[in-house]
């Protein structure tokens, strides 16, 4: 597990991998996932927000700016604005999340 702590109302998340593969077996390329939403894993959450933050699953549209934390060859995120996330994802919604994701392609 990462070492770092967020400062202030900064988050720390990890992106979680969807399967970019349809049902039939295409491989969807990453120019085509750009505008897709992307879900992310909040790992710490700074002093200033809710520690019920963490273990959260929030979804964002597209690609999430921010800055990348490379540790033991995973790649975090502390992205610049929290308020670009869309919403927070319930555990048994997120399954029809990654399904409805693979469905698409």
């Amino acid at each position: 597990m990462i070492d770092i702590k967020p400062i202030g109302e900064n988050i720390l998340v990890k992106v979680i991998e969807v399967d970019r593969t349809t049902t039939s077996g295409l491989i969807i390329p990453q120019s085509a996932q750009s505008n897709k939403f992307t879900a992310f894993k909040v790992l710490e959450a700074g002093p200033q927000l809710d520690e019920d933050m963490v273990g959260l699953t929030l979804i964002g549209y597209g690609q999430m700016a921010g800055i990348p934390v490379d540790e033991e060859d995973k790649v975090y995120l502390i992205p610049y604005d929290t308020n670009n996330f869309l919403g927070v994802l319930r555990d048994e919604a997120y399954e029809d999340f990654k399904s409805e994701e693979k469905d698409e392609g």
